[in-house]
This record gives structure tokens, C-alpha cells and sequence, in this order.
């Protein structure tokens, strides 16, 4: 399974240093995010995704998924 943050900004059609703008989010937070070292999304992107027609239930789920599929969370 791929990270579904960083499917989601690809599929948004972003880089990584625009999403983060664009969401508020720290660069920092995005990158731990994107690389599975960071458990929780923060909510200012979930807000971002949201606004952009995500399910955010959804979207931590499979963020979730993800995290035990790679033996993070």
C-alpha cells in the first residue's frame, strides 16, 4: 500500500512545498507525514482535504492502514 497523503497530493497535482502552503501545514510535519514517521495527520490538512472533496474519515483510515502496514503505529 502507498502512503494515501502523498497519492493525494500527487493526485491535487502538487509538490510537497505547495501542499503545505496551501494547507498551512509545516514542511517538516508534511515530509514525517509523506515518509510514515509521524502518526497523526494534522488537522489543518485534513481541513485542506476536506475542502477539496476528501472523506477525511477516509483519509485517516487509510493513513492509519498504512502506519500498521509498515509497522509504525
Amino acid at each position: 500500500m502507498d502512503n494515501p497523503i502523498m497519492a493525494i497530493r500527487k493526485e491535487i497535482g502538487l509538490t510537497m512545498p505547495e501542499l503545505a502552503i496551501r494547507s498551512g501545514t509545516p514542511k517538516t510535519s508534511l515530509w514525517h507525514i509523506e515518509k510514515g514517521t509521524k502518526r497523526d495527520i494534522n488537522r489543518t490538512l485534513l481541513v485542506y482535504f476536506f475542502d477539496n472533496g476528501y472523506d477525511v474519515g477516509q483519509v485517516v483510515k487509510d493513513y492509519d492502514n498504512y502506519l500498521k502496514e509498515i509497522k509504525i503505529a
